[in-house]
């Protein structure tokens, strides 16, 4: 009983600590109007169209400094598994070299909010994103070195143009 009372403060800690992040996530997606980002609980499924599309949802959405980036109306295909290449792949961070990495191709709208204490006057609060309508995205799928898999569109990208909109739906 005593250990029990013992652990008492170190749980209640972290049940407020936990809350508290959960607080601070809901209010800063409400600064933008939007959902939060996207989180991946298990990156360890394998590669389909359906989890590469989760992992570059989870891997592309996230707050910066002074903006929150979602993504909508994403598809993905994947393309058959090669062996890694040095001079290909040497920039995925913590690739594991010894996993295949996967080729994916697509589209996505990319959602960059500001928030609605940033926002100039001649934009209205309930367009206070800047969407971005990449067509013919590239990108690849790889482990890295805790077998977590994750996928990014950084490759060829074709802007089909800046606009300001609401923040995408959920679940997009």
């Amino acid at each position: 009983m005593r250990r029990k009372l013992f652990l008492l403060p170190y749980i209640l800690l972290a049940v407020a600590m936990t809350l508290g992040v959960n607080s601070f996530a809901q209010t800063a997606a409400k600064e933008y109007g939007a959902r939060e980002p996207a989180t991946c609980p298990n990156r360890k499924l394998p590669i389909t169209a359906a989890t590469a599309r989760m992992y570059v949802i989870c891997d592309k959405e996230e707050y910066g400094a002074n903006s929150l980036d979602l993504v909508g109306d994403i598809k993905v295909e994947v393309g058959a598994p090669r062996a890694y290449v040095h001079g290909q792949d040497s920039l995925l961070n913590d690739v594991d070299v010894r996993q295949p990495i996967y080729a994916i191709r697509g589209s996505y709208t990319l959602y960059s909010c500001i928030s609605y204490r940033n926002l100039v006057s001649s934009v209205p609060p309930s367009t206070n994103c800047m969407r971005t309508s990449w067509a013919n995205a590239q990108g690849r799928c790889w482990k890295n070195s805790f077998g977590e898999w994750h996928c990014l569109f950084p490759g060829t990208q074709v802007s089909t143009g800046l606009q300001w909109a609401a923040p995408p739906p959920p679940n997009n």
